[in-house]
């Protein structure tokens, strides 16, 4: 089985935006603002099934297994980009940003219900890539590129707010800072983060047990939640959605989409450092954007330990 690469943000020429206007009145919930895609086709989805399923033997298997499925094979599978100092060699700036505006409704809503009612609010770690480096004899330019996910490891939560990697930064811009700086997948980044959010707190990493992706704007993303919707005759919804297992077609399809892999990436390009981790299950659901009312799909990613006898099912 061929190791699937990073997550790229580029949208494919087969998507194709369908402004249709949506309500759930069985929710009691208006929905009106939501944007639906065109459900992904079939053999999109196929290939989104496929690649979860890939992603899911990776989480599964040992380090040195999951590295022999990579194309060429590697004695490992974890990343090399695992010291927090990567963030400031590779042109990364910190800043102070605060989004409570964004967070509070947040808090008290999807997250407090699944995560549950005594749990800390999240700190916000947010870094941008404005500055030019040169290693190793190559210069990096900025890309503007920045990365917004709030941290609680005392509970066990990130939760991917607004993340805008280098090459999508690129590609929006109609340019191609080359080469791209190493450190340009969410899944690197956020681990980061989420490290250096621990240290402050001196707070173990390893409990980690729910990856909140929100808001999600990537329409390759959207074109399989919205394949899911029409297949499992669905309606978008508001928390609390509705539950996937992982080893289901539909689980294993959010897994392999942009948003999905990267959660993947993150668990089995760390395992020595997070424990050995899988996404058990994955709950779909809806929210209101407060900076604009507008109305996107989110996903809840559970993890779990990895316990002996657990296979992924192809």
């Amino acid at each position: 089985m061929s190791s699937p690469s990073p997550a790229s943000t580029s949208t494919p020429k087969h998507f194709y935006h369908s402004r249709q206007y949506l309500s759930s009145s069985s929710t009691g919930t208006d929905l009106s603002r939501y944007v639906q895609h065109r459900p992904a086709g079939a053999n999109f989805y196929s290939h989104v099934t496929s690649k979860g399923a890939s992603l899911l033997r990776k989480m599964l298997d040992s380090n040195h297994e999951a590295g022999q499925m990579l194309e060429p094979p590697r004695t490992s599978v974890e990343s090399l980009l695992v010291d927090p100092s990567n963030i400031d060699k590779w042109g990364y700036v910190r800043s102070d940003y605060e989004n409570e505006f964004q967070m509070e409704g947040f808090y008290h809503g999807a997250a407090r219900l699944a995560v549950g009612s005594t749990w800390s609010e999240p700190v916000v770690s947010y870094c941008e890539h404005n500055e030019e480096r040169t290693i190793d004899g190559t210069t990096y330019l900025p890309t503007e590129a920045a990365f917004e996910n709030w941290c609680s490891p005392s509970d066990g939560v990130i939760i991917a707010h607004s993340n805008y990697g280098p090459a999508y930064q690129c590609s929006e811009r109609l340019c191609r800072p080359t080469p791209l700086p190493h450190l340009k997948h969410w899944s690197d980044i956020v681990f980061l983060q989420y490290v250096e959010t621990a240290t402050l707190s001196n707070t173990t990493i390893r409990n980690l047990s729910h990856v909140f992706r929100r808001l999600i704007r990537n329409p390759e993303t959207r074109s399989v939640i919205d394949r899911i919707l029409r297949d499992e005759s669905k309606e978008p919804e508001m928390w609390p959605g509705f539950t996937l297992n992982i080893d289901t077609q539909p689980g294993k399809a959010i897994l392999g989409t942009p948003n999905g892999s990267g959660v993947a990436f993150l668990l089995f390009e760390h395992k020595r450092q997070l424990g050995h981790k899988y996404v058990d299950r994955v709950t779909i659901y809806h929210e209101i954007d407060p900076g604009d009312y507008s109305v996107w799909p989110s996903v809840l990613f559970y993890i779990k330990d990895v316990v002996p006898g657990i296979t992924a099912q192809e």
